[in-house]
């Protein structure tokens, strides 16, 4: 156990994945401290990568667009939590569609280092 509350934030500023590769894992970190609960509201928001067309909204997340869901650790917890957002590897030219996801409204933590992160779509289909 470390002291203090800790801090919450986004493992990567950037991920840059091919459609086709089915799932993209985003990872939420809380580090620094792990007393009590801690939780955050994680946020994705389409931008020209929408969703269903290129992504499907995640498991457990509410929303018609932007799509969101608390992520949260128990008190003496620290460390990652995963979110698997499933991609749609769709026809014609995807490459440098991207959609954003964002932390916010903190309760028993605070805000970390990188507190959004972007998705870039890579385009795989072959000519």
């Amino acid at each position: 156990p470390t002291n203090g509350v800790g801090l919450i934030k986004f493992r990567q500023s950037r991920y840059d994945v091919e459609e086709s590769a089915g799932n993209l894992t985003l990872v939420i970190e809380r580090y620094g401290g792990d007393s009590g609960a801690a939780s955050c509201v994680m946020t994705i928001t389409e931008g020209t990568a929408t969703e269903p067309q290129n992504f499907t909204a995640p498991s457990g997340f509410a929303g018609t667009g932007p799509f969101t869901k608390t992520i949260s650790w128990l008190d003496g917890e620290d460390g990652p939590k995963t979110v698997i957002v499933p991609l749609v590897a769709a026809a014609g030219d995807d490459s440098g569609k991207q959609f954003t996801a964002a932390l916010g409204t903190y309760s028993g933590s605070a805000a970390g280092s990188l507190t959004t992160t972007t998705v870039v779509l890579l385009d795989d289909d072959k000519a």
